[in-house]
């Protein structure tokens, strides 16, 4: 099966939502027949700068972070003058929900394109501007689509694709999934830093940017879902001309479909013990989580980094245990 990347940019959660909750901003797909992108509504009301921030919040979003990185990243692309970065939350928030309708009247027409740059031009007076489209003009003039939409085209557009992300399982894949109208199932998400720390086991740092920067001696337009998505893929064919990474996909996709071991086994009760953690800790002997708790209270911090770094994000799981009292019930 063949690859493509993928990338999302998205809203930035309050405290005590979890990843699944984040609402899309942009998704993009990219591989060397394939170049999808699309800009994304996820507000249910945007009639004013006030609903804007309103919709975000009801939703479990940090509407000012959420907005203040909106607002960079439609600036980046030309939808606003810079001047906008040092206003108000709430004049940004004007901005958004400005564009926002804006996309809206110019998506009633066939070339909303065109619409959308006319109704810039004419302060959106829609009856102006449908009498002043231009062929050729240049400007922003990407619309918005709604979450629901801009996903079921991804989905027609890279099925019988293996959909890569850098940092993907934490991020990217989670928050599609918590977009659940859709049919996840029926696409394979994998991680392209493993595959990267297969090709090289050894670089100081493993974001994208770095990558990117120690492959090329260059940089790219970040932060951004389509380049994101065609950097990573430029990646993944540099490290194609000598390695076959088509082949690390599929070997790494069977091993994330591999039968759970040790099902029945209370460690997986634990936050951060996955399936690779428990058969490793099956191997020690280690085969219950009272059993693993308590060799958290008798080792220090030191002999438990030592030998148990294969525990996912091991050191917040000592921290976290540490004082666990034994006797009392597992939660």
């Amino acid at each position: 099966m063949k690859y493509l990347c993928y990338d999302l940019e998205a809203c930035f959660l309050k405290k005590s939502y979890k990843r699944k909750d984040c609402k899309i901003l942009e998704v993009a797909l990219y591989n060397s027949t394939i170049s999808f992108q699309r800009l994304i509504n996820p507000l249910n009301k945007y009639g004013t700068g006030e609903a804007v921030i309103e919709s975000l919040e009801e939703v479990g979003q940090h509407a000012e972070n959420t907005i203040g990185f909106w607002t960079k990243l439609l600036i980046e692309k030309k939808a606003f003058p810079t001047s906008l970065k040092r206003k108000t939350t709430r004049e940004k928030a004007d901005a958004i929900s400005k564009l926002l309708r804006r996309s809206d009247v110019a998506r009633k027409y066939e070339d909303e394109t065109g619409m959308m740059l006319a109704l810039k031009r004419h302060e959106d007076d829609e009856e102006k501007a449908l009498e002043d489209i231009r062929k050729g003009e240049k400007g922003f003039s990407s619309v918005f689509y709604k979450p629901d939409e801009a996903l079921k085209d991804a989905l027609v557009i890279g099925k019988d694709h293996i959909w890569i992300a850098h940092n993907g399982r934490c991020f990217d894949e989670k928050i599609l999934k918590g977009h659940e109208n859709h049919e996840w199932d029926s696409i394979t998400f994998l991680d392209s830093i493993p595959i990267i720390k297969r090709w090289n086991s050894k670089l100081p740092k493993y974001s994208q940017t770095e990558v990117y920067k120690h492959m090329f001696n260059d940089s790219y337009f970040a932060h951004h879902a389509l380049e994101d998505a065609k950097s990573l893929y430029k990646i993944l064919a540099k490290i194609e001309e000598d390695h076959d990474v088509e082949t690390w996909t599929q070997e790494t996709s069977t091993k994330k479909k591999a039968v759970k071991l040790h099902s029945n086994s209370n460690l997986y009760d634990l936050k951060h013990i996955g399936p690779i953690t428990v058969v490793e800790l099956h191997k020690r002997g280690v085969k219950t989580k009272e059993h693993l708790l308590n060799i958290v209270q008798k080792t220090t911090y030191d002999e438990w980094c030592k030998g148990y770094s294969f525990v996912h994000q091991h050191k917040k799981f000592w921290k976290a245990w540490k004082n666990y009292d034994t006797n009392s019930a597992f939660v």
